[in-house]
């Protein structure tokens, strides 16, 4: 048994690295390396630049809304180690499918990181609640009828939801004379490995009004995304902002599919089926999106790694001086 869960474990571990690299020779194949060396001679070195600096306020926005999620769990953090923690997550994400890796910010915690696990789990659920509404708008507008079934669909969940909520409100709020939600999350969610981990016994306490502003901070590095892609295509051609904030859901909803590492191969794939519809060529819509990877996920995810690191190397110099102490005191 216990060989073959090993040997189950390792073929997880390898699939998702051999998907992407069959992805992107797929992808090389249908566009053409010819074609790709044109699109990347077109590139406008001051447009990216202009890309790249619109990275500080997203890390920001993003790291502001992480630290408020923190701070009504309970957990108390620094802005600064917000930032150190969101940053961790990105580079986390690099190396899994579907950006999982996110959760990988709670290390830097010492105190409780099953709260803190929680916490980013929630924080991930409301991007992609974010992320699920441009995308039924992106496809109300490309194409009606299948925009139609998928908001139905949506709206099934989001009443599943609401009841879901309901269940979990309390009396966690009568100290500051408001409602609180609390979170019923042992019973519902009990099927999943996960939540058996993080979620039993476990019960976390949020104004109602919370989620919504959180849903608003989403929105807004949503739309920095947007700007940032549409920088980006200025280099091809004179696209529509409108068009972008039509054409990137779809393409950020098919890079979340656990398929590939964050996404490579499956994202630029989106992007040549759906940007051409904008007047793009498909070597400049696969590229573009590639340098948007680049540029939004994986230099802040380096960065990332470094931080993480430098905080290993800062833990055990600690634990060794703790060491060092409880010998000499011996």
């Amino acid at each position: 048994m216990r060989g073959s869960s090993r040997a189950a474990l390792r073929l997880k571990r390898v699939i998702p690295p051999v998907l992407t690299v069959l992805l992107i020779l797929l992808l090389l194949r249908r566009i053409g390396i010819s074609e790709l060396s044109r699109a990347l001679r077109g590139i406008c070195p001051l447009n990216l630049l202009c890309a790249l600096m619109i990275d500080l306020p997203f890390v920001m926005v993003k790291s502001y809304k992480w630290r408020r999620m923190g701070r009504v769990g309970g957990i108390e953090m620094g802005f600064g180690e917000a930032v150190g923690s969101f940053l961790i997550g990105v580079g986390g994400a690099l190396f899994t499918p579907a950006q999982l890796g996110e959760l990988a910010r709670v290390v830097v915690f010492k105190g409780d990181r099953k709260k803190a696990l929680i916490l980013a789990f929630l924080d991930k659920v409301i991007d992609l609640s974010g992320l699920c509404f441009l995308f039924l708008l992106s496809m109300l507008y490309l194409h009606r009828r299948a925009g139609m079934i998928l908001g139905m669909g949506g709206l099934i969940a989001l009443i599943t939801f609401a009841i879901w909520l309901k269940r979990g409100t309390g009396d966690g709020g009568q100290e500051t004379g408001r409602r609180n939600i609390r979170f019923p999350v042992s019973g519902l969610l009990s099927p999943s490995k996960f939540s058996q981990f993080a979620f039993r016994n476990s019960k976390l306490a949020f104004p109602r009004s919370f989620f919504f502003l959180q849903l608003l901070l989403s929105l807004t590095w949503f739309g920095m995304l947007m700007l940032q892609f549409w920088v980006i295509l200025l280099d091809f051609s004179k696209v529509r902002f409108v068009d972008v904030v039509v054409g990137l859901p779809v393409i950020l909803v098919g890079s979340m599919l656990p398929v590939s590492l964050s996404g490579l191969g499956i994202r630029e794939m989106v992007a040549s089926l759906v940007l051409p519809r904008f007047g793009i060529d498909q070597a400049q819509a696969a590229i573009s999106s590639s340098l948007l990877f680049l540029i939004n996920s994986f230099i802040p995810g380096t960065v990332g790694i470094a931080l993480l690191g430098k905080w290993e190397v800062e833990a055990q110099l600690t634990e060794k001086r703790k060491s060092g102490i409880i010998n000499s005191e011996i």
